[in-house]
């Protein structure tokens, strides 16, 4: 599934990325329903596609629509992954990759990867997969790889808050996933194992959360197509943010983009005294509430 895009009049639904080739159908379903639409590429193994949609409102509205998506950050996400134990894939750990080794599973069962599983929740040290987005001397670290470059990239503490297994047919493994912004499932593939002594990838990944976001939120390509819905964008700001009402003097200092006296929790949306949606603020070095983007 994805994440959300906002435009000023209205934003896309949740797209449930579960088909190939969607950013191609994405732009198609967009031009015929007059719409701008865009894309922004995440972590495979946390945010995934971000899909966006904004109402023909110009290129302002697809500023603001890029600045909400800067400054929202999803604590958490889920989602159901197939591993395979018994394959060491060449850097990719993922089914793209080629296998350079192999083991035999034979020996494999239930009860050690069950085991090693379990290991694996809870805060750990997990090293990223090489072909991920992070930037290694200002480059991405996928970038680097592709050149033909070795990448070796630091362990990152990140919380995996559950990991349950949903079906066993050795070697195949399904599991289902919480954890923390930043998680690589793809990563935790690989060190299962080779935990086991048997290398190991990922063969299949389906996103089912980003932060407050579901596949009760998510609409498939098909279901867009056929009737293209978009949400108010102040629905989705105070599901995104923490958010604040304001009365129609602190609106109007707002809308100018001046400081307030208020003491703000992270990144808040305000909100003007009809429900109208008017800008992102956070706290500012001297302890009054700033701009981070200004749209009413």
């Amino acid at each position: 599934m994805a994440a959300l895009r906002f435009g000023k009049v209205g934003l896309a639904a949740i797209i449930d990325t579960r088909e190939e080739r969607i950013f191609r159908r994405s732009w198609r379903i967009a031009r015929s329903m007059n719409v701008r639409g865009g894309t922004l590429p995440q972590s495979t193994a946390n945010g995934g596609v971000c899909q966006w949609f904004s109402g023909p409102v110009g290129v302002r509205d697809a500023h603001a629509a890029l600045r909400i998506r800067q400054s929202w950050h999803a604590e958490s996400g889920a989602a159901d992954a197939k591993l395979q134990p018994g394959h060491l894939e060449l850097v990719t750990d993922d089914a793209d990759g080629d296998v350079v080794a192999s083991a035999p599973t034979e020996n494999l069962t239930e009860e050690a990867v069950r085991s090693q599983l379990a290991e694996f929740v809870g805060e750990i040290d997990q090293v990223p997969s090489s072909v991920s987005a992070i930037k290694v001397g200002g480059k991405r670290a996928y970038a680097l790889v592709r050149s033909g470059e070795q990448v070796d990239l630091p362990a990152r503490r990140v919380t995996i808050h559950g990991l349950d297994v949903t079906g066993l047919a050795l070697p195949d493994v399904r599991v289902s996933v919480h954890c923390s912004s930043g998680t690589y499932v793809r990563a935790i593939a690989r060190d299962l194992g080779a935990a086991l002594g048997v290398g190991g990838h990922l063969t299949a990944l389906r996103r089912t959360a980003v932060g407050p976001f579901t596949l009760d939120h998510a609409r498939t390509l098909d279901e867009l197509a056929e009737h293209f819905t978009m949400s108010p964008v102040a629905e989705a700001a105070r599901t995104c943010f923490p958010s604040r009402d304001l009365d129609e003097a602190e609106a109007a200092d707002v809308r100018v983009g001046r400081r307030l006296d208020l003491q703000l929790d992270g990144v808040t949306a305000l909100f003007g005294p009809h429900d109208e949606f008017l800008a992102l603020y956070q706290e500012g070095d001297d302890g009054r509430a700033k701009a981070v983007a200004v749209f009413g």
